[in-house]
């Protein structure tokens, strides 16, 4: 997959960065400040350093003029016929929103939906601490289950700088921050009374927390990339698949077993770019910039492997989550292999009823 850094140096720095122009002087592509991105940072410094070769060159009198272009304003006036601009969209806004189909070879297929926006209301991090009575001996486990609300956070690749995971398996580029949908909570809270204080945002262990309809796990789908305050960009890797803390942090029965098969279990994203400034706030919009053109929704890949009705999966479906090219990373593997056993069974059965 191609970086951003190689979308720069690819798309806006041709000839090493320094571009003549028709007056006999130098076109310098700048990043206007120091970016989190490891990648962009290497770019950044490359940037001051053409800079200052350009400056040397006016000096000795080898070109006419120097003409500085910002990075997102050189984006902006090579791609902007891709999709048009919204109303309200900042520069920096549109050009990351172009950047992102670039980046991911998407700016011929027509999918950008931006009717589908809403603003985060709430964000929440937990620090490991002992939780959760295990086993015959009542033993404690470290766990960060137990989020509490900020109202910022710095994003790296792998989720909020602040959130700390308790085991190896949590956490991850493909599960770097947990999204759930807060309309869940008003279903569940019918349904298990005993728990209506405890089943309220953060209640699942979510980072973020939105209450709009076309962020539930109906609608959101697999490999869908969403922009985030002025240039963040994530994309959807996953489902998140519900372990029993969820029961033992609300001391309500059935309840993961009920959110597993529903479906109603949230997602997880990756992080494609960390942004400009690296932080997310409580009150961002997030909106949906791109989907693939077969879209497979997070309720739809989840039921099919453990809902009720995962007998009648199809093997049509099945294939379709073992080829999903967003679902072949190591860390999502065993909803490929789960998948693959599903399939298989399928062929037994198909078989011993033809015997």
């Amino acid at each position: 997959m191609i970086s951003l850094f190689q979308l720069v140096e690819t798309f806006l720095m041709p000839n090493g960065g320094i571009n003549n122009n028709d007056d006999g002087g130098v076109v310098v592509v700048e990043l206007e400040e120091e970016h989190p991105d490891d990648e962009i940072s290497m770019f950044y410094e490359q940037s001051r350093n053409l800079s200052g070769m350009a400056k040397d060159m006016l000096y000795q009198g080898s070109v006419n003029s120097v003409e500085r272009i910002p990075f997102y304003e050189s984006v902006l006036d090579r791609y902007e016929f891709i999709y048009e601009r919204k109303d309200n969209e900042t520069d920096i806004q549109y050009a990351s929103k172009l950047m992102a189909l670039i980046l991911y070879g998407k700016e011929n297929q027509k999918n950008c939906i931006y009717d589908t926006e809403t603003k985060i209301d709430g964000l929440y991090a937990g620090k490991i601490k002992k939780m959760f009575e295990i086993g015959p001996k009542k033993k404690k486990i470290d766990s960060a289950y137990d989020k509490k609300p900020i109202d910022s956070a710095i994003l790296t690749k792998l989720g909020f700088s602040v959130d700390e995971h308790g085991f190896e398996t949590h956490g991850g580029n493909d599960r770097a921050i947990n999204h759930y949908n807060a309309l869940n909570y008003d279903v569940l809270k019918k349904e298990f009374p005993n728990a209506e204080i405890s089943l309220k945002p953060a209640g699942f262990g979510e980072n973020i927390s939105t209450s709009h309809e076309d962020f539930s796990e109906e609608v959101v789908c697999v490999g869908d990339i969403y922009q985030i305050g002025e240039s963040i960009l994530v994309q959807v890797s996953q489902p998140r698949y519900p372990c029993p803390k969820v029961k033992m942090f609300h001391n309500a029965n059935g309840l993961t077993l009920r959110v597993r098969k529903s479906g109603m279990s949230g997602w997880f994203y990756r992080v494609l770019q960390v942004g400009i400034n690296g932080t997310i706030l409580a009150g961002d919009n997030i909106s949906l910039i791109y989907r693939q053109a077969n879209p497979l929704s997070v309720n739809i890949l989840q039921t099919a492997l453990y809902g009720d009705d995962k007998e009648n999966t199809t093997e049509e479906m099945l294939n379709t989550i073992i080829n999903h090219e967003d679902l072949t990373f190591s860390e999502n593997e065993y909803w490929r292999t789960d998948s693959i056993e599903l399939l298989e069974e399928r062929k037994k059965e198909k078989s011993l009823n033809n015997f």
